[in-house]
């Protein structure tokens, strides 16, 4: 990996560790901030599990999104390699994901039913892949 890749995986770093940081501020601010995981109803975290789950494999393995990665993998160093990279590891991108579906499930009530819909999606496409590897 050269330096200048190195750059853009610390920048990207810090960037999370920013938007997390704004994330918690906002949360804080909005009295929305649960102050600790027993404030935080099991199907909740139920839910924002599971539709974090389904945008991870959306964004990482589904067909549907071949042209995000098609566009990120033709670079080959720079902030936008560094997306390449972060759009090939699930647990990369889960990181990110998670974060943005915590955020906007606490901050807002607006987005409840969504991630509700992003539950359903991730409970039938972790029963799809336990189904597949049972038949193999």
């Amino acid at each position: 990996m050269s330096n200048d890749q190195k750059y853009w995986n610390f920048i990207f770093s810090i960037l999370f560790v920013l938007l997390a940081g704004m994330a918690v501020n906002a949360l804080k601010d909005g009295g929305r901030l649960p102050t600790s995981i027993g404030d935080i109803a099991a199907m909740d975290i139920f839910l924002i599990s599971l539709s974090a789950f389904r945008l991870i494999r959306l964004f990482v393995y589904d067909t549907v999104m071949n042209f995000v990665r098609d566009y990120f993998n033709g670079f080959p160093s720079g902030p936008r390699k560094t997306v390449a990279n972060l759009l090939s590891c699930p647990w990369c991108t889960g990181i990110w994901i998670s974060l943005i579906v915590t955020f906007f499930y606490f901050y807002s009530q607006i987005t409840f039913f969504p991630v509700l819909v992003l539950a359903f999606a991730g409970l039938g496409s972790f029963m799809q892949v336990v189904i597949n590897r049972v038949n193999r």
